[in-house]
């Protein structure tokens, strides 16, 4: 039972403040563990720190300090979510205050090319601790990937000797403790803005609904060189090379790839220090970047319209070339830009509709059946019905289920199926197999033949009730 814990300096890192526990309290890194930790072998992540925490620590932190404030002030959570989708975000929030799951299933982190990470500090900040509360602590903005500067005193940050691995030692580093290089060089007034500009992005709340980031990115754009008039090409290779000369110029390096650039405006790139340089680098306000909003039409329907008027109004597609920006043949294809009409995949290849419907009703037992077979592996290991094994397993081209709508919706109730769910069916089907051979049932023996982690029996375990009885479900959470 937790009766004493450390208060929280400002910008403390959550580590921080369980080592600085750890220090006041305990002879061991053992018995600091054992009290606040699941199990004796748990470790506190430097980054996150919260989801290996046991229940009463985490009741006690909940009312003293509020999780979800540590979560969002205390970590570096708001540095991988703050891109992210809602859904993505909501999960790994979830699986930080729960404990059930893996955090780095639930969030995308980047890898880490230039080498080791280790924790950072600034000397000055370690010196104006120490005057102010009689101990050095480690600033959780100091650990942001891509910044090297101080945001307070814009002086270059010094890497510690304590690796940010998960591999490494998992022995709780007091930031007082640690020999600490006081020499000091200060950054150049961009690199300082540029600092600035990021802190202020990560201090800011999350927005709780978020529209397409992407296409917010892409409006940007609108106005510059890196997008057409009409806004239907981009030049990313452009923009690229741009952005790598503009931060090459105050010592700083710019987006590494080009191909993370055009990802940027896909959606397949949502990191935070990318997001950033690029913002920046186009001048965009901070509060526009921590509440992007659409307009309501889009750069080229604006365009359109645009093109439209200056043809009523009797000018030639020369003239509204020269007033837009744009070459005369863009300007005449506007003109004449129709919606194009629905496609009807009924007709596909001389089919009617009625053959495709009459072709949903015949196959429709035997998709049912193979479905089923799939599901509970016919006396074998049970697999997961997707429509690529459905669709495999017929012998259909890759798109013939879009034809047939009973079909699919089918296949779709059994492919809703959650991972976790699975592997509960999974361990349930193996569980009752080595049990009528009257064969031992351990938990390494379930781990090898179903290749499934201890967080991955953790995250299943809610699950097993839905696939056996309940004293059945006692005796596989006992194993596992």
């Amino acid at each position: 039972m937790i009766s004493y814990f450390p208060g929280l300096y400002p910008d403390e890192l959550f580590y921080s403040v369980v080592s600085r526990y750890f220090a006041h309290i305990y002879p061991s890194y053992i018995l600091a563990i054992e009290n606040l930790c699941k199990t004796k072998t748990s470790r506190i992540d430097m980054e996150f720190g919260l989801q290996s925490l046991n229940s009463d620590t985490k009741n006690f932190l909940e009312q003293v300090y509020g999780l979800k404030n540590i979560l969002l002030h205390n970590t570096m959570f708001p540095q991988y979510a703050k891109f992210e989708t809602v859904e993505r975000r909501n999960l790994a929030a979830q699986v930080m205050l729960t404990g059930e799951g893996d955090i780095h299933s639930a969030l995308i982190f980047p890898k880490n090319k230039s080498g080791s990470r280790y924790l950072r500090y600034c000397p000055l900040c370690f010196e104006k601790d120490r005057n102010e509360f009689g101990e050095a602590y480690w600033h959780r903005l100091h650990q942001i990937r891509g910044i090297n500067v101080c945001n307070k005193h814009g002086c270059y940050l010094h890497n510690s000797d304590i690796e940010i691995n998960s591999k490494s030692s998992p022995r709780l580093w007091v930031a007082d403790d640690i020999v600490v290089d006081s020499s000091i060089n200060y950054a150049s007034d961009e690199e300082k803005q540029f600092t600035d500009y990021v802190v202020k992005i990560m201090q800011s709340p999350i927005p709780t609904e978020q529209s397409s980031l992407s296409e917010w990115l892409i409006s940007k754009l609108e106005g510059t060189e890196y997008i057409t008039a009409r806004g239907k090409r981009k030049f990313t290779s452009k923009l690229y090379s741009d952005i790598k000369e503009f931060y090459s110029e105050f010592g700083c390096e710019g987006i590494e790839y080009q191909h993370q650039v055009a990802k940027l405006f896909t959606g397949n790139n949502n990191n935070f220090i990318d997001i950033c340089k690029l913002c920046f680098f186009l001048n965009i306000p901070i509060n526009e970047i921590v509440n992007p909003k659409l307009s309501e039409k889009s750069q080229t329907e604006r365009f359109n319209e645009k093109v439209n008027q200056l043809y009523k109004e009797g000018l030639g597609c020369h003239r509204i070339a020269r007033k837009v920006g744009t070459c005369p043949s863009t300007a005449l294809k506007a003109n004449r830009i129709k919606e194009k009409a629905p496609h009807n995949h009924a007709v596909r290849k001389g089919m009617t509709k009625q053959d495709w419907d009459k072709m949903d009703e015949k196959m429709l037992p035997f998709v049912r059946k193979l479905c089923e077979k799939i599901y509970t592996g016919n006396g074998e290991r049970p697999k997961r019905v997707t429509i690529n094994a459905i669709t495999k397993a017929m012998n259909w081209p890759d798109k013939r289920l879009n034809y047939l709508p009973k079909c699919k919706e089918l296949v779709r109730t059994y492919s809703s199926e959650s991972v976790e769910e699975y592997w509960a069916r999974e361990i349930v089907f193996y569980y009752e197999k080595f049990r009528n051979e009257s064969a031992s049932i351990s938990w390494r023996r379930l781990r090898d033949i179903t290749n499934m982690r201890r967080e991955d029996f953790e995250r299943c375990k809610k699950y097993l009730n839905n696939y056996t009885d309940g004293d059945t479900v006692d005796k596989i959470r006992r194993i596992i």
